[in-house]
């Protein structure tokens, strides 16, 4: 077959196409309506296909847009939605004769925009419609202000002036006014229509805050949709887009909801036939090829399903998560830059990361690209971008971009940001307007989510009040809409937090003028208040008739005490956390609900604190001895005190404060046998106590010093025998302490090029000497011979990264001696691998939000912990040597600067030394389990409750004793796949096996021995897809894997060294199998499918398992898990769209539905788990909270009371223990957390850690309605 055909500029190109026996051979061009657009002649056969057009030179300019929506201009290169085009066209055309909007409702990410930008719009151009090629054509969006948007945009595809538009009222005769306006120049006739697609139409209920320029946009723009008098066809042609999910917000009005019920389209996934277009044509419009084979692989990790020979290739039904598609086009994008020659091939594309992963990984590189100031501001930048919603309904909103660039300091650093992210394709700069380039960055890129889902309540706030504030200028500054109250408290708090100047003028202005509004307020009430205080006297008189009220009223005060104790705790929260937990004891005693109880349970894996108070002055420097027994503390007061801390719970002073020098002491450390305490400060001397009787500690007689300044820092070898000291000075002095009474200089002193040297510490083979100081840089010295330092290798200096300079405040090694840290000025935590010395290199470093004064390992190596400036203190997991993952929130409750800092042996204890005068000693939670390097995609707890196994996606399997959960022991052994990363795990019924999903293999391990795990058998694979899933019948003998390409193997197991296979897979036709659950009488199986059903079967008889019923409709997005009751009649699922549904099986083939759904969390729902007694179900989401569920004997869920927060990073899987009295949660920031589930063990936790906080003087502060009863009084 063969055509001719003349393109625009005049030049004639030949197609050929040719086909074999079985192939089929098509048209890939416009189907309805289509005219002038180049063809595109090719065959395919199995997975090959072969151009037959001669192509033009290859272009330079990507066909693919990215996370950015086609334009008109890129119409040439959107294809695959033919149909859907054409069914728009017909719409309209009948528009054209009855009148109306046209409504196209779409998913986010389903490719509403370019649909009708780079489909419809076009379309009219090509005259698709009778003259349509002659009517101007407008595309716009509502804007925070639509009705100005609109009057704005007329102008530039009509013949009138801006703002003639809207002249006057919108009323009934604007319709004529614009159709007169909208005529084209050179055109007379009455035929001529307008064309107006408002795209976005969620942004009227997003960024438009008036109701009544909301309604009257609406009205206008209507009207203009509606048939004229005597049936003339209407002014315009209206085209609505709108996201789904705010489908019912269009109820409000009258005319958008018939529009929706009289005329919308719906945007589903593209067909398999619209992918392959999508991919293929535009390629080959710019002269590129693309690998036999890429296209199949692009349709696996979009997620559509394989075809067998009897379904039609143009089938859209249940294709692939809709809203998708943006990560197709983005992963196409990133594929095409990294092509070879003119061709895209598989390994560029996998080389990007892939469909899941190229617009993460495309975001990580472009934030990592940043200095750590640089990465504060990305995090503050994109949350100003960002209209914060209820969850789901998180959209982008745009920003002025000189708004940006001075609500951020400083500017050029603001531009850089915004520059990098827009030439990642991830911000969009139009004209004055920067706005994140589509809302399916906001799921993609988890540190994205967890920004928002951490700022969320302050930037709700914030919100709320830059819209209340610009209705006040709007309205003149009515005073009528000024803050009152608690909202104005809220905004204070906010605008305290950060400089007002970032809100801007108007927001501060309104501020203001509430602040005076409330002074003025309360002098009147003062006023008034005297001569009602005569009133109430009189009243009395009436007294003895309200008798009976007296216990509604005290009820009532009880009532609104406790509600102000869970406010105060909640605003406290992240403050002060330890202090925060006393409060909610304090509401527990008055009203132990189940609000309370989860507050509680939220803070058992959290490290609280104890407060030690003497100091008079702030406290510099603390450190723990040896064998932890004893803690000690240096002060500006010139004095160091010593505290037992042999009992961690009830922490005492030793003996009295032991008199230092004249001034302050700056720094003091322990010698390695615990049986000396040296210290230093501002008298440039070293000074030695005798601490082996801590009651009764004495003063060694002879100080040693150079007298050449103060002294910053000192630290002893490891054998104890030297001691260095540094400080103003800017040299490092080495002194033999092998008798401390007498210590003795060795040598010269180190010259160090920095004018004061901060900190210094010795290796742990005692080899090496770090120093740092105010040159910026960290200095490594060779003290091999302690007389005769030198530089250690070619490299003695380890900079700090170019754009950041300061200082280093102090370092330390970890214990292994491969890793240096460093405390920057530049508000960072330096990482350095130095197992070379002569060659350090620079790992990825944590970030604060002030300056970094301390820096410390745990005496395992896994954690770090540093504070400075920011009051706060943080601790990381380190194990990961490309990776730095926070463990918990920020510690909080300093009130000033985080000095010093000291792990005790075993990394159970923190202290913790502060410029607020006090020490805090933190109880570091033992049930959170830091073993892993990556996110924690599974847990699952052995049939006796001894053993924890976790997987995680950094390949590893890891054992963990947890017959006493509250002193987890990690295994030495750990299992590691072959794939790069583990999917599943699942313990046999005998708790001997465990099956391990990882990629496309599912491997059986005996872990009789679990210090040695040994495969059993082969293993178990399969070459389409991976396994997602893996379940054991509660018999042991069936094991069931899910898979990736929606099928499910059922094999005999009971011989665990050789399973077989039961018979063919079982074929959901679903999509991935997300999740698998075998209810406990072992009767039934259940799939929960990425197409949203369950499917069930019956597998009494594995050998041959029947489907039950048709599958069941759980939700129009992914299901991702599925469980049983313990009495298998109730069977629970949740996914992607955040809710949770039961069903009753009283008939398995029929389940029906056991009350509403669950609703509460924010995001997606990845796990479900019933308790042993089956009265409670657990929920883990991506919001980063647990939530529970009371659950009655009908299968009817209800709320239990707030979440359960702790969880730094998203839940990934929970398990229960067997006895159900705790409850392992695996977790995206690579840990798993151990929680107990009893009230009274939450209590015990939170007065084991925090004592008697709540002194008389806080109680005053925080409950003054009630006399002193603190709740830990001799609990502790």
């Amino acid at each position: 077959m063969s055509s001719d055909k003349q393109t625009r500029d005049g030049k004639n190109v030949r197609f050929n196409a040719q086909a074999s026996e079985r192939a089929r051979v098509f048209q890939a061009c416009r189907d309805l309506y289509v005219s002038e657009r180049d063809l595109h002649l090719h065959y395919e056969d199995g997975v090959r296909s072969t151009r037959r057009a001669h192509p033009a030179a290859e272009s330079q300019e990507c066909p693919y847009p990215g996370l950015a929506s086609f334009s008109v201009e890129q119409a040439q290169w959107f294809f695959g939605r033919d149909a859907l085009v054409a069914r728009l066209l017909v719409r309209l055309d009948a528009c054209l004769a009855v009148g109306g909007a046209l409504v196209v409702v779409a998913p986010s990410g389903a490719g509403k925009s370019s649909l009708l930008r780079a489909g419809l719009l076009p379309q009219f151009a090509c005259g698709a419609l009778p003259g349509s090629e002659r009517w101007p054509r407008l595309w716009l969006t509502p804007t925070a202000h639509p009705m100005a948007a609109l009057d704005a945009a007329l102008p530039e595809v009509t013949r009138s002036n801006r703002g003639a538009v809207g002249e006057g009222t919108h009323g009934p005769m604007w319709g004529p006014h614009v159709q007169r306006h909208a005529q084209p120049t050179n055109d007379d006739s009455a035929e001529c229509r307008l064309v107006l697609v408002v795209d976005q139409l969620e942004e009227l209920f997003t960024l438009c805050s008036d109701e009544r320029e909301r309604r009257e946009f609406l009205d206008t723009v209507l009207r203009l949709a509606d048939a004229g008098p005597d049936g003339a066809p209407p002014v315009a042609l209206v085209v609505f887009g709108l996201r789904s999910d705010f489908y019912t917000h269009c109820a409000t009005h009258a005319g958008l909801l018939h529009a929706l019920e009289r005329n919308q389209v719906i945007v589903g996934p593209l067909s398999r036939a619209g992918v392959r277009a999508a991919i293929l044509h535009p390629a080959r419009a710019v002269g590129l090829d693309v690998e036999p084979g890429l296209v199949q692989i692009l349709l696996r990790d979009l997620g559509a399903p394989e075809l067998d020979s009897t379904q039609p290739d143009t089938d859209e039904a249940d294709a692939y998560e809709v809203g998708r598609l943006p990560l197709l086009a983005h992963a196409l994008r990133a594929t095409w830059l990294c092509r070879a020659g003119h061709v895209l091939t598989v390994d560029g594309y996998e080389s990007t990361g892939g469909i899941a992963y190229s617009v993460r990984a495309e975001a990580d590189r472009c934030f990592d690209g940043l200095g750590p100031q640089a990465q504060r501001t990305a995090q503050s930048v994109f949350l100003h971008l960002i209209k914060f919603g209820d969850g789901p309904h998180d959209t982008r909103r745009p920003a002025r971009y000189e708004d940006l660039l001075g609500n951020h300091a400083p500017a050029d650093e603001t531009a850089e940001v915004i520059e990098t992210f827009t030439r990642g394709r991830l911000l969009t700069r139009e004209h004055d307007t920067v706005t994140i380039t589509h809302e399916v960055l906001l799921r993609a890129w988890p540190r994205l989510r967890h920004w928002i889902e951490a700022h969320r309540a302050r930037y709700m706030v914030r919100q709320r009040l830059e819209e209340a504030a610009a209705a006040w200028q709007e309205a003149g500054r009515d005073p009528g809409l000024l803050y009152r109250g608690h909202r104005l408290d809220e905004a204070r708090a906010l605008v305290d937090e950060k400089d007002t100047g970032e809100c801007g003028p108007v927001v501060s202005a309104f501020l203001a003028a509430s602040l005076r509004q409330r002074h003025r307020t309360r002098r009147i009430r003062q006023a008034v208040t005297a001569g009602l205080t005569a009133l109430a006297v009189l009243a009395a008189v009436s007294a003895a008739l309200a008798l009976h009220q007296r216990n509604t009223a005290q009820q009532e005060r009880n009532a609104a005490i406790l509600g102000e104790t869970r406010a105060q705790a909640d605003l406290l929260r992240e403050t002060d956390a330890s202090l925060a937990a006393q409060l909610d004891l304090v509401a527990h005693q008055m009203s132990p609900d189940t609000s309370t109880r989860t507050r509680l349970l939220s803070a058992q894996n959290v490290p609280l604190a104890t407060v030690l108070s003497g100091h008079t002055d702030r406290v510099n420097a603390v450190d723990f001895s040896p064998d932890g027994r004893l803690l000690a503390s240096a002060g500006g007061d010139g004095t160091i005190r010593l505290w037992n801390t042999a009992r961690p719970d009830q922490p005492a002073p030793l003996g009295a404060p032991l008199s230092g020098p004249e001034g302050a002491l700056r720094t003091l450390a322990f010698s390695p046998r615990g049986r000396f305490l040296a210290g230093a400060g501002d008298d440039g001397a070293l000074h030695m106590w005798d601490v082996r009787d801590p009651r009764r500690s004495t003063r060694l007689d002879t100080p040693a010093g150079d007298g050449t300044g103060a002294l910053n820092t000192l630290a002893f070898s490891p054998d104890g025998h030297t001691l260095a000291t540094a400080g103003h000075s800017g040299s490092i002095r080495l002194w033999d302490t092998t008798d401390p009474r007498h210590p003795r200089s060795l040598g010269e002193p180190i010259p160090s090029p920095a004018d004061e040297v901060h900190g210094v510490a010795f290796s742990p083979d005692g080899k090496l000497l770090a120093s740092g100081g105010s040159e910026a840089t960290v200095r490594l010295w060779d003290v091999t011979d302690r007389g005769n330092p030198s530089p250690a290798g070619r490299t003695p200096d380890i900079a700090f990264k170019a754009g950041n300079p300061g200082f280093a405040q102090a370092v330390a090694f970890s214990p292994d001696g491969r890793t240096l840290t460093a405390a920057g000025s530049d508000q960072t935590a330096h990482l350095w691998d130095i197992s070379n010395p002569a060659d350090p290199e620079s790992l990825e470093s944590p970030v604060s939000n002030n300056v970094v004064n301390t820096v410390t390992f745990s005496d395992s190596g896994r954690l770090l912990a540093f504070g400075g400036d920011d009051n706060t203190i943080w601790l990381e997991n380190v194990l990961a040597p490309d990776k730095v993952w926070d463990l918990t929130q920020p510690l909080t409750g300093h009130t000033g600067h985080v000095l010093g800092l000291a792990f005790n042996p075993g990394g159970t204890l923190l202290a913790s030394a502060g410029a607020d005068h006090t020490v805090r000693l933190w109880t570091v939670p033992r049930t959170i389990l830091s073993g892993h390097t990556s996110y924690v995609d599974t847990v699952d707890v052995s049939p006796d409750g001894r053993l924890l196994a976790s997987g995680s996606e950094d390949n590893t399997v890891r054992l963990w004793e947890v017959g006493n959960p509250t002193r987890p022991r990690p295994l030495s052994a750990s299992i590691r796949g072959r794939a790069p990363y583990v999917n599943w795990t699942d313990f046999s019924p005998d708790g001997r096996t465990l099956a391990v999903a990882a990629g496309p293999d599912i491997q059986l391990w005996d872990v009789t021995v679990p210090t040695t795990p040994m495969p059993l058998g082969e293993r178990l694979h399969n070459p389409r897809k991976n396994f997602l899933a893996v379940e054991f019948t509660p018999d042991g003998r069936t094991l069931a894997g899910g898979n990736g390409d929606g099928t499910i193997a059922l094999w005999d197991v009971s011989d665990p060294a050789r399973p077989t296979p039961f018979g063919p897979p079982l074929n959901a036709h679903a999509g991935d199998i997300t999740r698998l659950a075998v209810s406990p009488d072992g009767r039934t199986l259940a799939a929960a499918a990425q197409n949203g059903t369950v499917h069930l079967w019956d597998i009494s008889k594995p050998a041959r398992p029947t489907a039950l019923g048709t599958p069941v409709r759980a939700s129009a997005d992914p299901v991702q898990t599925v469980v049983f009751s313990p009495d298998s009649r109730t069977l629970a699922a949740a996914g992607n769209d955040a809710t949770i549904r039961l069903w009753r099986l009283t008939d398995r083939a029929y389940p029906t539905p056991a009350g509403p759904p669950l609703t509460g969390h924010k995001d997606t729902v990845y796990t479900l788990a019933f308790h042993p007694d089956g009265k409670t179900l657990v929920s883990g989401s991506f919001d980063t909270t647990l939530r529970l569920w009371d659950v009655d004997e009908k299968g009817r869920g209800q709320d239990h009371g707030l979440p359960v927060t702790g969880v730094i990073d998203y839940v990934n899987d929970v398990a229960f223990s067997p006895d159900g009295r705790f409850l392992f949660v695996g977790t995206g920031e690579a840990t798993v957390h151990i929680l107990p589930l009893s009230t009274q063990t939450a209590i015990d936790y939170v007065c084991r850690t925090t004592g008697d906080l709540l002194t008389p003087e806080l109680w005053k502060a925080y409950v003054p309605q009630l006399p002193y009863d603190p709740p830990c009084r001799g609990r502790s």
